[in-house]
């Protein structure tokens, strides 16, 4: 799904008020360990996307993320500005960048989390920009690069120890990682000479992604038919309504996500309308994912002080004074920490 969203292009999409959401996603793969096998199953949707578009293989799959330039870089408007001593350089040829798909597969995510906080990185920020699909830019004194129109796509692969701890604070959660599908992924079976997909399966899937994004290149607006629009006021709703904690923080984007999700069933199906499947299968897929993110996180607030306090406070039935609080973090904690701790855990209901 990530990989059909990026191939097809930006020129897809729904309108909701005045907002256009595009096919590109961003999907983390969790394992348990790093033998879950998450990048073998790359390797296989890789080779079925070979067969129909070896071009966007080779040419528009990255890795290497690290800094909002250098994304930025990658799909970059032509330079025609004069501000180079150099003038070799004052002209870009646009060969690399005409084309603005970049599809970020990042075998080692938690390197992304970790370079992310150092301070002065632009990543965060340019990554929540490129998922709305807005112009990326910073603002550089020596080199202020732009992009217009970058349609930017990221699988990413962790382990379950790796983003419980590089991902620890709600309001990080909250404006960062609400963007990415969490995957919980297993190994199923154990293949000492792996799996294969035959022959006559693998040429009908080459087949109708042919047929599909021949289609989905050409379609503008992405639109509900009358039956999916009354079923998707339903799922908003549901989708709609807030969970408490660190959970919460990481899944409330779910209105926009089964959105995409479901524009990039409808165009898998050669169809320019939002059917009532499509839906279901957008909701089932985001189910998993939300069940993906609460396997993961669990009770998990965001915020170290407010989850020891929660964890000291569920093995004391008589609760916990303040002063006992205190001597939990001993005395190392001030008062506006352990303030703002308790207030979270007041609003999540606990």
């Amino acid at each position: 799904l990530v990989a059909f969203g990026n191939c097809i292009g930006p020129r897809p999409h729904v309108e909701i008020e005045a907002t256009k959401h595009r096919t590109n996603l961003f999907c983390l793969i969790v394992g348990r360990t790093s033998k879950a096998r998450k990048g073998t199953s790359w390797a296989h949707v890789r080779c079925i996307f070979n067969q129909w578009d070896w071009r966007w293989c080779e040419k528009q799959i990255v890795t290497g993320l690290s800094s909002g330039e250098g994304l930025i870089w990658a799909v970059r408007d032509p330079e025609k500005s004069n501000h180079y001593a150099d003038k070799s350089k004052a002209d870009d040829d646009g060969i690399v960048i005409q084309d603005k798909r970049c599809m970020v597969l990042q075998s080692e995510f938690s390197r992304v989390l970790r370079v992310q906080r150092r301070e002065g990185n632009t990543l965060s920020p340019v990554l929540r920009s490129a998922w709305h699909s807005e112009t990326l830019t910073i603002l550089t004194k020596n080199d202020p690069a732009k992009a217009t129109g970058a349609h930017v796509s990221i699988i990413g692969h962790i382990t379950q120890d790796e983003l419980r701890r590089e991902l620890r604070a709600t309001d990080e959660a909250n404006g960062y990682a609400n963007r990415f599908l969490f995957v919980y992924a297993e190994r199923s079976k154990l293949l000492p000479f792996g799996g294969r997909v035959d022959e006559q399966t693998m040429d009908e899937l080459v087949k109708k992604l042919t047929q599909a994004r021949q289609f989905g290149r050409q379609v503008e607006q992405v639109k509900f038919s009358k039956k999916a629009r009354k079923l998707w006021r339903k799922i908003y709703i549901r989708l709609a309504s807030e969970t408490p904690g660190m959970l919460g923080a990481i899944t409330s984007r779910a209105e926009a996500q089964v959105l995409r999700v479901s524009m990039t069933y409808a165009l898998l199906d050669c169809s320019s309308v939002i059917r009532t499947q499509h839906l279901h299968a957008a909701d089932e897929l985001w189910a998993y994912c939300e069940q993906s993110a609460a396997f993961v996180f669990g009770a998990s607030l965001g915020n170290p002080v407010a989850d020891k306090i929660l964890r000291e406070l569920q093995n004391k039935k008589k609760g916990m004074t303040r002063d006992g609080i205190r001597e939990l973090f001993h005395h190392n904690r001030d008062k506006d920490e352990i303030d703002e701790a308790l207030m979270l855990l007041a609003n999540s209901g606990f």
